[in-house]
């Protein structure tokens, strides 16, 4: 009777949607390009450290909870400037992801 009442104590994990599919594809491709990749909040907050002239910078991103609908935001710590990218010189860098993960 599980198919008929799906939601009941037993009944295990429910099947994910094409869209939950590809949220957890994309997860699994983060995870595995970035070996140093620190997991901070499940399936949400990640950070991705690197070191640059013996300076250790972090990427941020959170996952909101319509992703991959949802863009996520990306930010650096600590705050860095370029040209390209920031025109102030030092402000936090914070802006949805462009790049589309499949």
């Amino acid at each position: 009777m599980n198919w008929l009442f799906p939601l009941s104590k037993g009944s295990g994990p429910l099947p994910l949607n094409s869209l939950q599919q590809q949220r957890q594809r994309q997860i699994e491709s983060l995870k595995a390009a970035h070996p140093s990749l620190a997991e901070i909040q499940k399936d949400v907050e990640y950070r991705i450290p690197f070191t640059v002239n013996n300076s250790t910078i972090s990427v941020n991103v959170l996952l909101p909870p319509q992703f991959p609908q949802e863009k996520p935001v990306v930010s650096v710590y600590p705050p860095v400037g370029h040209h390209l990218v920031d025109g102030n010189n030092g402000t936090m860098i914070t802006s949805p992801l462009i790049a589309n993960v499949s």
